[in-house]
């Protein structure tokens, strides 16, 4: 069950008191605080910007003051609802809204329409009900077909064409190849293939699509003529055809915005993959630079905005939240209301309740060897055997990409077991209902990774230990963090230190903050990425955690010093 804005009479449906939807909206509108995720949030502030501020169509009813937690992640969600993003089954959805013939029978918007205008011939005049049916039956649903047509030829190229330039997601660690991303740089546009569908495809498309929502228009028209005659019903058609018409008018826009938009401020990206649906076929972009976004968009718009986090500052500094956020006078210059007025800024770092000298351990064993080693596995298998021994299961184990957790899992789950410790994965179950058997069957290990870096809660016994089989920097390749690395380049900067850094120790930090979430708590955070240690970046991620104690040296050693601070803390 759902309620969307474009397909409802709002105040003029007879419903419109007793309407559960409305009627939340209106306890929302009068409340003195809203809670929202990033998600929501940035896509009411998006359609805002979009629309004019119009309150119609904003996702939230109209707030002055914004407390953001978890803000390191709003340089990811903003990007992605400051952008664009289309696919095939995301218009082939519109279409079928439309119109849509399956096995001898017809369903949409459109025959729906025709139905309904046909049974109300008594009140409705003949001449009427012959234009609904020359403009539906004889232009708007062959003009559905064209566009169908259209688009599978399009999506097919793509898709084809990408498969054979793009990257394949995880190749680097023997991850499943089924996706496929491949950014639209100035060298891939020039393809004599993508020129083709640019130049012949895309425009094709795109005039289809916009055909299509005219003629919808002149239904829409009828429909307004037949109010005079049948009242609220030809109202409620037209919005319906009108959502829909709307709907297909902003698919073409980021179609044509992905495809055909050279504008060097937004990263343009494909991504493909084959599923059980057959093939599919995404458009994506986003901001290079969210930052200007967010400081007319947030920082500058509302009077106050708290951004709060136990992860905001690289080593001890909010430089880098700064910059990728806007509010960094030296790159964005000053913040300004709409008066031209300076608008404040200070900025924090808290301590902790907890005593992490006394409740942790780091454990970095040194003579392994660097993740991309062709025998780091083999080794890592050891190192996690070991671990999870003496920690007796109750652990994390985070990576950073799927190919190696189901090696590992693959590898040692028979092994753990006859030690007593259940080995979990993540995929097996979903999210919640894997987290709930964690913390009963206490003793169990989990192997995870992105999901599990962040926002879940464990304390007591069933999670003593986290492990970190390596420093969670992102795959180079990713086409927004690939483009962002590129432009730091080409103003001389050093995207590794200024870009790839910062961001792989915020993550580390809330692996690193599974672990202690009350006072009695104590574990051992084990980190195998001895780049830790013997890089001159590994001190920054040393730095970004509170003071704990650290055991650093060969294996022998430094197991020997974990199996001891358990003995001690479980006083046994």
């Amino acid at each position: 069950i759902q309620s969307e804005s474009d397909t409802t009479l709002r105040s003029k449906c007879k419903f419109y008191h007793e309407c559960f939807f409305y009627n939340a909206r209106r306890r929302a509108a009068s409340a003195d605080v809203l809670v929202a995720n990033h998600h929501l949030l940035f896509a009411d502030l998006s359609v805002r910007q979009e629309s004019g501020e119009s309150s119609e169509v904003a996702v939230l009813p109209k707030y002055q003051r914004i407390i953001l937690d978890e803000a390191q992640d709003v340089e990811e969600v903003a990007s992605s609802y400051f952008g664009a993003a289309a696919s095939y089954h995301g218009i082939l959805r519109i279409l079928h809204r439309l119109y849509h013939v399956k096995e001898a029978k017809i369903t949409g918007v459109l025959p729906f329409t025709m139905a309904k205008i046909q049974g109300a011939a008594g009140r409705i005049n003949r001449s009427l009900i012959d234009k609904f049916h020359q403009q539906i039956e004889m232009v708007c649903e062959p003009a559905v077909g064209h566009v169908e047509f259209r688009l599978k030829d399009l999506m097919d190229q793509l898709f084809y064409w990408v498969s054979g330039k793009g990257n394949r997601s995880g190749a680097a660690n023997g991850e499943n190849f089924s996706e496929i991303k491949l950014r639209l740089t100035p060298a891939a546009v020039k393809d004599n293939t993508f020129q083709e569908m640019a130049t012949k495809l895309t425009p094709a498309l795109l005039k289809e699509m916009r055909q299509c929502a005219e003629h919808i228009g002149e239904v829409i028209k009828l429909c307004d003529i037949a109010e005079y005659q049948i009242g609220g019903e030809a109202a409620s058609l037209a919005v319906d055809l009108n959502a829909q018409a709307n709907r297909l008018l902003e698919m073409a826009s980021k179609v044509e915005a992905v495809l055909l938009n050279n504008d060097e401020k937004n990263i343009r990206w494909l991504e493909a993959k084959e599923s059980k649906w057959g093939s599919i076929v995404r458009l994506r972009s986003a901001p290079l630079d969210v930052a200007p976004i967010l400081k007319k968009a947030v920082f500058e718009k509302f009077p106050t905005v708290v951004l709060t986090s136990a992860t905001l500052a690289v080593g001890k500094s909010f430089d880098f939240i700064e910059k990728s956020l806007g509010l960094s006078e030296k790159i964005s210059g000053a913040l300004q209301d709409g008066k031209g007025r300076r608008i404040h800024k200070t900025a924090t770092q808290l301590g902790s309740p907890f005593d992490f000298g006394r409740q942790a351990l780091i454990v970095i064993p040194t003579d392994i060897s660097e993740p991309n080693a062709r025998d780091y596995p083999q080794q890592l298998r050891a190192g996690l055997l070991r671990a999870l021994k003496i920690s007796q299961g109750r652990a994390f184990i985070l990576f950073t990409a799927y190919g190696l957790l189901n090696q590992m899992h693959r590898e040692l789950a028979s092994e753990l077991a006859a030690s007593g410790i259940i080995a979990m994965k993540q995929g097996q179950e979903n999210r919640h209902r894997l987290l709930e058997n964690f913390k009963r069957q206490v003793g169990s290990a989990l192997f995870a990774t992105d999901s599990f870096w962040q926002g879940v809660d464990v304390h007591g016994e069933a999670l003593e230990c986290v492990i970190i089989p390596r420093l969670p920097f992102k795959v180079p390749s990713e086409p927004v963090l690939e483009a962002r690395v590129e432009a730091i380049e080409r103003r001389g900067g050093n995207s590794f230190m200024e870009y790839s850094v910062p961001q792989a120790v915020i993550k580390f930090k809330q692996g690193f903050g599974r672990l202690i979430r009350r006072k009695s708590d104590f574990g051992a955070i084990v980190i195998f990425d001895n780049r830790i240690v013997k890089k001159f970046y590994g001190r920054l991620f040393l730095e970004s955690l509170p003071e704990c104690r650290i055991a650093a040296g060969n294996s022998d050693e430094v197991f020997a010093e974990m199996a001891a601070f358990y003995k001690q803390q479980r006083g046994n």
